[in-house]
């Protein structure tokens, strides 16, 4: 029987119109290509999950690292949002105690000047 490199028979095999020897072939082909399909699903199984495996694992820790690369970030941003917070903070009372100063010098010189003024008109 002629076949082609790709295992299929030529058409001059059907010719004696025996389609049960046609039907059997095709079968017998099925057979085999589900025969191959297992025996490589067998020996690349192994490897295929393993390497899918590798492949999720891999993928797993890229996505922990940056996990945490991104967590570590996140608290670099916090500290420095805190401390920027405590400095405005400390700036904002610094201003507080510095007005209240000034307060208190002009209702003093304001008193010294009114006492100053009082002296002066009793001397009189």
């Amino acid at each position: 029987m002629g076949e082609f490199r790709n295992g299929h028979r030529r058409l001059s095999d059907f010719e004696d119109g025996n389609l049960g020897r046609k039907r059997k072939f095709y079968e017998e082909e099925e057979d085999d290509e589900e025969a191959e399909r297992e025996v490589e699903e067998r020996s690349n199984g192994g490897d295929d999950v393993n390497l899918v495996a590798g492949e999720l694992a891999a993928q797993m820790r890229e996505f922990a690292e940056r996990f945490v690369r991104i967590e570590r970030k996140k608290m670099e941003v916090m500290r420095e949002n805190e401390r920027f917070r405590m400095e405005v903070e400390n700036k904002r009372m610094q201003m507080i105690l510095v007005s209240q100063q000034k307060t208190v010098d002009m209702i003093s010189k304001v008193f010294a000047f009114a006492q100053n003024r009082m002296k002066m008109t009793q001397d009189l």
